[in-house]
């Protein structure tokens, strides 16, 4: 029998820009075999998705947000987030 892997962190990262993107999927691209790295293109996607799994398990260990977003920023997306526990 094999023992089961234990579940990846999960990084949430919001932001608009291509390049920013780009880049922290590389920086996180050697954890690939431990962290899944989800990605929104602003604050109200993450929002969304943190409201749509009340019960994120396991939690995130890390929310990046860029701060200049549409419709929602990023010290608006944290304020709430915090509000919801995270």
């Amino acid at each position: 029998m094999t023992k089961p892997y234990p579940p990846k962190s999960i990084v949430l990262y919001a932001e608009d820009d291509y390049d920013d993107l780009l880049l922290l999927q590389e920086a996180f691209s050697r954890y690939a075999d431990t962290v899944e790295l989800v990605h929104f293109d602003d604050g109200d996607q993450l929002l969304s998705y943190i409201q749509r799994h009340a019960s994120l398990d396991p939690l995130p260990c890390l929310i990046i947000l860029d701060i200049n977003m549409p419709l929602v920023s990023g010290k608006d997306a944290s304020k709430t987030a915090r509000i919801a526990g995270l």
